[in-house]
């Protein structure tokens, strides 16, 4: 894949569902790495903020509160990635006995058998917990259940930022995934 800023590839709220000053602060983020000393900044300070582009409500890695639905393959590799960069990630999954084993082995067993999960990573089974106080949620669900996941985590959005991590489109309707986010 070429070089694209981060930007163009998730342009505006009304195409992902992801407000630009979110996108700004994950593109300023991304090109001064996401190390823990980059993190440290006292926010929204003039003085000791060393990201011009970003946003004065700006959140480090460290504190940016992210879950993400569904523990498929592609979701936990997903929150494992954003834990092991400093964020505080939590993992939904349908099931409470996997929870128990994931916080037990640090293992997806049936997804990614050969892999260890980073220790911050957090594991949850109820829905409500998992969405709640957090800044963004990815999706990422198979499509066939996408759109009862946003209907069951309606009531529960406070604001947040939703990101789909579902390929393919709705069976009966053929509306992609950023289309049924903005119908539910």
């Amino acid at each position: 894949m070429p070089n694209v800023p981060f930007s163009n590839l998730l342009k505006g709220k009304k195409q992902t569902g992801v407000p630009e000053e979110i996108i700004a602060d994950a593109e300023a983020r991304m090109q001064a790495g996401l190390s823990k000393s980059d993190s440290t900044e006292t926010e929204g300070n003039a003085e000791t903020d060393t990201h011009p582009q970003s946003t004065p409500s700006k959140k480090s890695a460290d504190n940016l509160r992210l879950t993400f639905l569904g523990g498929g393959s592609f979701g936990t590799a997903m929150a494992n990635l954003a834990s092991k960069n400093g964020c505080n990630a939590t993992l939904w999954v349908r099931n409470k006995r996997t929870v128990k084993s994931l916080n037990k082995t640090r293992i997806n067993k049936k997804y990614l058998p050969d892999y260890s999960l980073d220790d911050s990573l957090k594991f949850e089974h109820d829905l409500k917990t998992a969405v709640a106080d957090k800044d963004i949620i990815f999706v990422a669900v198979p499509s066939s259940g996408f759109r009862e996941t946003l209907q069951n985590i309606a009531p529960h959005i406070k604001g947040q930022a939703i990101v789909s991590l579902t390929k393919g489109m709705e069976k009966d309707t053929f509306a992609l995934t950023t289309d049924i986010i903005t119908d539910e």
